[in-house]
């Protein structure tokens, strides 16, 4: 008697463990969104090199994940709405991001990304694939990465190759982040040159279209 209530009691300890907990399975609808940089850093070839790597990427595409496509320069505009087409055509997605409605006169990664996390359905997770040479003129990415991270927005940087057609490219201007008025102020300015012999060359920078 007293073993059988003992495993009676683990029987239902048992089931009050398993059996008896109600269990329910959600789905969590999963989204990528190809972010692509059109200012007027980006020549032809890399944009050209850019619809060749998203139509191989979507390729690759569950089906049940949706995606869209998002252009970006000053500010950001939506190009192809979230669904489940396949963007598998390198010349419909050039065309698409030849004509993007937007300012190439200025890369705002910040105001990009935020766009993204904007356009994402309430409650979705997300993943956003970034096409750019990452030369930002506006705006700070780095404020709003954690941010968007904290919110489940997953960002994946794709670095576009630099095929020559412009003998130089500014890869990075770094500067203090507080300065004391009236104190110097150390730049550093990172260059780099494609050309085959050294050349002479002259930079100005400018603070809100001041030169310094």
């Amino acid at each position: 008697v007293v073993i059988g209530c003992r495993l009676a009691v683990l029987s239902l300890l048992c089931a009050l463990l398993w059996g008896f907990a109600r269990r329910a399975v959600h789905e969590q609808p999963q989204h990528v969104l190809y972010l692509v940089d059109r200012s007027d850093s980006m020549d032809a070839e890399q944009l050209s090199w850019i619809a060749r790597r998203i139509a191989s990427l979507d390729s690759l595409r569950p089906p049940q994940v949706e995606r869209a496509l998002v252009a970006f320069g000053a500010e950001a505009a939506a190009l192809v709405p979230f669904g489940r087409d396949a963007l598998d055509d390198p010349v419909a997605i050039r065309n698409l991001l030849t004509g993007a409605p937007i300012d190439r006169a200025a890369t705002n990664l910040e105001a990009a990304l935020l766009e993204a996390l904007r356009l994402l359905p309430a409650g979705g997770s997300g993943r956003v694939v970034l096409f750019s040479d990452g030369r930002q003129t506006i705006g700070n990415v780095d404020q709003v990465l954690s941010h968007v991270r904290r919110l489940g927005l997953q960002v994946f940087p794709e670095r576009v190759p630099t095929f020559g057609a412009q003998t130089t490219v500014w890869e990075a201007l770094s500067a203090p982040p507080t300065v004391q008025r009236g104190s110097p102020v150390e730049l550093q300015l990172v260059l780099n040159s494609l050309a085959s012999t050294p050349q002479a060359a002259q930079v100005t920078v400018r603070l809100a279209g001041i030169p310094i």
